[in-house]
């Protein structure tokens, strides 16, 4: 194989696996996946692939507050990350992730502020670990609009 080929299909590779755009979008086509590979041949008829794990949480209907989820399909303490879904009719809301559920200020891995109504937010492969080890997605939700519902969907990748 020669250099511009290697050079290709290893920054291919690191893409893929640090969950960049080949696993976003694979990420929102299989919403639902427990695990997943990709595999293809080079033009000149060398096989690659590289298995990669897609994990997603979905609730509806949510109140507003301290929110610790879990899905069946993120079932792991350590995630990377890729976008972060939300709807609703409030037109002004605030998001924070932390590490844990102890959700004590100052302690916010990222913040968003006076989101309105649907908010796809691009989380770009961020490291999340859940310190606690509950194997739940930490979450605060402050409703500065009333006490509206909330559709959540994070996708991420292991």
């Amino acid at each position: 194989m020669n250099n511009n080929k290697k050079e290709y299909l290893q920054s291919l590779k690191n893409l893929i696996l640090k969950g960049g755009l080949i696993g976003v979008f694979s990420a929102m086509l299989l919403p639902n996946v427990f695990a997943s590979s990709l595999s293809f041949r080079t033009p000149d008829g060398e096989k690659y692939s590289v298995n990669k794990s897609f994990l997603t949480i979905t609730k509806t209907g949510e109140s507003a507050g301290n929110l610790n989820l879990t899905d069946s399909n993120f079932n792991v303490s350590e995630a990377q990350l890729q976008n972060l879904k939300i709807s609703s009719v409030s037109t002004n809301y605030d998001v924070a992730i932390y590490p844990n559920d102890t959700f004590t200020a100052g302690q916010e891995l990222i913040e968003f502020k006076q989101l309105s109504e649907t908010e796809i937010l691009n989380l770009d492969g961020f490291p999340y670990k859940d310190e606690d080890s509950t194997n739940e997605f930490h979450i605060k939700i402050t409703d500065n609009d009333g006490t509206n519902t909330f559709n959540i969907t994070l996708r991420s990748v292991r």
